[in-house]
């Protein structure tokens, strides 16, 4: 049930419309067939046939395999709420249009702050613009991919260029509701244009310019172009020229944003399905942003079953492609500069606890499995039905057997992934040295300093020597001559302070990718943090979050809260998908 109310008095301008939204749970179990003053149709284009219809559907509700756990499912995560005009809605069904709409966020009293934080929920700031996304190319309300849907694949690869990087888009996951009417399992992220880049990375919207697959959104163009034209079509063997790309785009976000694409697989890019933002003023690097990566995995388009470096980037690409990432890529690895720099962030990714580990891949995946696990039962029975002559998917038959699929690819990327860029060239056969302490080899890349601790650094292999600093500067200077302390096979030193080692191994003229080591002090405890909140919470700069009184997106009980904003484009391409265009 829906309430919406305004004052008005003559003689004065009436208030803003309030909006209410009370959903009674059971109810929308027996969601029917046909909603008065809402279409149902029968859906023929891309990715069907399929029947868009509004029923729960009892094969679902009913069986007891799921009975007793949907209700709980729909207050596992957040419900997200629209309401506005039912025509003035379908009026942006397939436009990148404006329509106002009253938007409520509810948090079920069960849903705890370590439940919220599991899906990295967008910051305040961010809501500018949002887009929901509904699965689209992998899910069960199409015939595209429908055995092959878990809805939480697109949320990994943009959570692991974040942990890559610390560039890219936030999202979540919500129960959305249109007028009442439940529609579906939907992932709210941001859109990466200039408001997104300005809220995240500093200036004003107007300060930025933003270009996606689809084109140039906002802002001056005149650095990119330079980017994607005159400076990527210059000879980036001549050091001058490389410095001058590194200060045109952020290479390390960029090397990193190649890296995810090739270890997932994502094969509707690099010409499609990416965005950028670079800044104007002041002029800095542009930036890649992850966005849709849906085609993967192994999952059509000719998507590989393994990791491997996407064919538009292999050693034998130029720089005159289709894509500017591509080419950008192409362009740079003449650079001998550039070349270290891919193995120094592959080897970041890639080994030890670098994001696409197994261990750190496989739980950021884990974790997403588990948020959405009892929700996802609500999915099915509101779309699992939904494509002409296919099974009814569920839970535990289909969206287990792909979660399952895709952690098993996560136990081995990394090692193929390292093999294919061996394969193209693009990482060292000479391995970094290795670290060890207390007889222990060391898999992490950060450590705290609770007392002076020995750290043995060795030769991996038989090959080459260990050349080594401590004070964060690179063993290795611009042009490929040693500038570290030379260890020979191996050294022992002594780390009583907080700092960065780094370290390389040299065998001639080749060298490794770099191991680091960041030490730092302890963490402070729970009381102390806790002290330092209470002392002046004023001062912190945090900004606010569900739960918090001030935050404007949930009550300190986590209840209900009720925003009215102007919402962009709802529409897609079909009834199912309403998420903006682009």
């Amino acid at each position: 049930m829906t309430l919406r109310a305004y004052a008005y008095k003559e003689g004065m301008e009436p208030t803003d419309v309030d909006t209410q939204t009370y959903i009674f749970l059971p109810r929308v179990l027996t969601q029917p067939h046909d909603i008065d003053g809402w279409d149902t149709y029968h859906y023929s284009g891309n990715g069907g046939p399929a029947w868009h219809d509004y029923e729960m559907d009892p094969e679902i509700v009913e069986d007891t395999a799921y009975s007793a756990e949907i209700i709980e499912g729909l207050k596992a995560i957040p419900t997200l709420s629209l309401v506005g005009d039912a025509e003035q809605v379908w009026d942006a069904y397939r436009g990148d249009t404006e329509t106002l709409v009253s938007i409520e966020v509810i948090y079920p009293e069960e849903l705890s702050d370590e439940n919220e934080s599991t899906t990295a929920l967008m910051e305040l700031h961010s809501y500018d613009r949002v887009v929901l996304r509904g699965g689209n190319n992998r899910s069960w309300a199409r015939s595209w991919n429908p055995d092959r849907t878990t809805y939480t694949t697109d949320e990994w690869i943009r959570a692991t260029q974040i942990a890559m990087s610390g560039v890219g888009v936030h999202g979540t996951f919500v129960h959305l509701y249109v007028n009442g009417i439940y529609w579906g399992l939907y992932n709210p992220v941001e859109r990466p244009d200039e408001h997104f880049s300005s809220a995240h990375f500093g200036g004003e919207s107007e300060d930025w310019f933003s270009v996606s697959h689809g084109g140039p959104h906002d802002g001056d163009s005149a650095l990119w172009d330079y980017l994607s034209t005159d400076l990527k079509n210059k000879d980036m063997s001549e050091l001058a020229n490389y410095a001058e790309l590194q200060e045109s785009i952020d290479l390390s976000v960029l090397v990193d944003y190649l890296l995810l694409h090739w270890y997932a697989g994502i094969m509707d890019w690099p010409g499609n399905n990416w965005w950028a933002g670079v800044p104007n003023n002041p002029p800095g690097p542009a930036l890649y942003y992850a966005w849709d990566g849906e085609w993967s995995f192994g999952v059509g388009k000719q998507s590989p079953d393994q990791p491997e470096v996407h064919t538009h980037f292999d050693s034998g690409q130029d720089k005159w492609g289709p894509a500017v990432s591509a080419d950008l890529f192409n362009s740079a690895k003449d650079s001998e500069e550039f070349r270290i720099l891919l193995a120094d962030r592959a080897y970041r990714a890639l080994f030890n606890d670098g994001a696409l580990t197994p261990d750190k891949a496989r739980a950021r995946w884990a974790a997403l499995g588990e948020h959405l696990r009892s929700a996802v039962v609500a999915e099915s029975a509101r779309w699992g039905d939904a494509v002409d002559g296919g099974p009814t998917r569920t839970r535990n038959e289909d969206w287990e057997q792909e979660y399952a699929f895709q952690d098993t690819y996560m136990e081995t990327g990394a090692p193929l992934l390292v093999s294919s860029l061996r394969d193209e060239g693009y990482y060292p056969e000479l391995d970094p040295p290795l670290f060890s302490v207390n007889g222990s080899l060391l898999v992490v890349t950060e450590l705290e300093l609770e007392e002076p601790f020995d750290l043995v650094i060795d030769v991996d292999g038989e090959l080459g020597s260990v050349v080594y600093t401590t004070d964060g500067s690179d063993p290795r200077a611009v042009g490929g001559d040693p500038v570290g302390i030379d260890a020979g096979a191996g050294t022992t030193i002594t780390i009583d302070d907080v700092g960065l080692v780094r370290a390389r191994t040299l065998d001639g003229v080749d060298w490794s990718a770099v191991h680091e080591l960041v030490v730092r002090l302890p963490e402070p405890d729970e009381e102390e943090e806790q002290e330092e909140e209470d002392s002046d919470p004023a001062d912190s700069g945090a900004v606010p979050g569900p739960g918090d009184a001030d935050c404007g997106c949930g009550s300190t009980e986590g209840s209900r809260a009720a925003w009215l904003l102007v919402l962009w484009a709802i529409g897609a391409a079909s009834q199912r998908r309403l998420s903006p265009l682009n």
